[in-house]
């Protein structure tokens, strides 16, 4: 910014060089009147004279506009997982197993529900969407044991050994309320959750069908539908042995295809293996750690990316374990499968 004196001799410049006869009478009485401004000054102290002729610039920038305020998106409501299901929060709306398994739902998950057309009889059902993933860090370990065999005992339904034969210890008396909302009974086969901090806090999250390795599991919406009678009931035919337990002690991973992911535990389970599942979508380190537990590996190839597939056959050879890839996703044919990559030596090819 220019001083106050510079400013003065530009304005004098200017007004001489175009100064004619007539401009000589104002041109004197500005003369006089800077002149007697100045005398003024000059009888100011030292500091107010320099801050009046030759001020320091200062420079002021007008303030920034306020942030507009952010569009908050609507996440719709909290999860929080249960022994059996979980809540949505804060409307209270319960979210069967079923929807849980199949969203693999986690504390702090956000979901939207919307609820289904109704006749005004019966508890409402609701449809539900996944809007956004939580953190993944659930607040109260949640512990799982499937398949567990139902057993009769004093009047009582208990749970003392596993489909795969091991026993359970302690023993497990189950809930009145469980019976009376699931609808199993000797034989069936459930499996057990449980938290980590308390022990003795065992439910029964899921029933699966006996013997019908096809059909889907029961769930606590369908035992809620109203039952239609269909006439006499048809006497039971024989009920066949379970395989040989030729899988004893064996565990089998299996990559891909997740809705039969139940039926194809139990299948194993009757040939006495353990089976682990993975998805082929949870990273390369999650796959070779799930590797690392297990005895042998089938992918499903038609139902994971063709990443999955070889990163699983190469870590399987870096690992020890043998893989197969397979182009059948049947019950039977998985579980026949298990047993002849744990029972023989094949090579790695594909097949089906």
């Amino acid at each position: 910014m220019p001083s106050i004196a510079t400013l003065v001799a530009h304005y004098l410049q200017r007004r001489l060089e175009g100064l004619d006869s007539d401009g000589l009478r104002p041109l004197a009485d500005e003369l006089e009147a800077i002149a007697a401004w100045m005398r003024l000054t000059d009888a100011l102290p030292p500091e107010l004279r320099a801050a009046v002729l030759d001020p320091e610039p200062t420079l002021t920038e007008p303030p920034p506009p306020p942030a507009a305020a952010p569009v908050e998106r609507d996440l719709g409501q909290a999860f929080h997982r249960g022994l059996r299901g979980g809540l949505l929060l804060p409307a209270h709306i319960r979210v069967p197993e079923t929807v849980v398994r199949d969203l693999r739902l986690a504390t702090g998950d956000r979901l939207e529900y919307r609820a289904r057309p109704s006749d005004g009889e019966g508890p409402p059902h609701y449809d539900f969407t996944l809007l956004a993933r939580g953190p993944g860090i659930e607040p109260r370990e949640r512990c799982e044991a499937p398949l567990a065999v139902v057993e009769m005992e004093g009047g009582a339904l208990v749970v003392r050994r596993f489909a795969d034969g091991r026993p359970s210890e302690p023993p497990v008396v189950l809930w009145p309320e469980d019976v009376a909302a699931l609808h199993f009974h000797e034989g069936s086969v459930v499996d057990l959750a449980y938290w980590a901090d308390d022990p003795q806090s065992v439910r029964v999250a899921w029933v699966h069908r006996v013997g019908m390795l096809g059909a889907p599991e029961d769930t606590e919406e369908a035992w809620a539908a109203p039952r239609v009678a269909k006439g006499p009931a048809k006497a039971r035919p024989a009920k066949r042995e379970p395989p040989d337990p030729v899988l004893e002690g064996k565990r089998v991973l299996v990559v891909g295809n997740e809705p039969r992911q139940s039926q194809y535990a139990k299948a194993i389970a009757l040939r006495g293996g353990v089976m682990e599942w993975s998805s082929g979508d949870d990273g390369d380190d999650r796959l070779a750690a799930a590797l690392g537990r297990v005895d042998a590996a089938l992918v499903l190839k038609n139902h994971c990316s063709h990443h999955a597939s070889e990163a699983a056959t190469q870590l399987g050879k870096q690992l020890g374990v043998p893989v197969r890839r397979i182009g059948t996703d049947g019950i039977k044919s998985v579980a026949d499968w298990a047993v002849a990559l744990v029972t023989t030596t094949l090579d790695d090819v594909d097949a089906g």
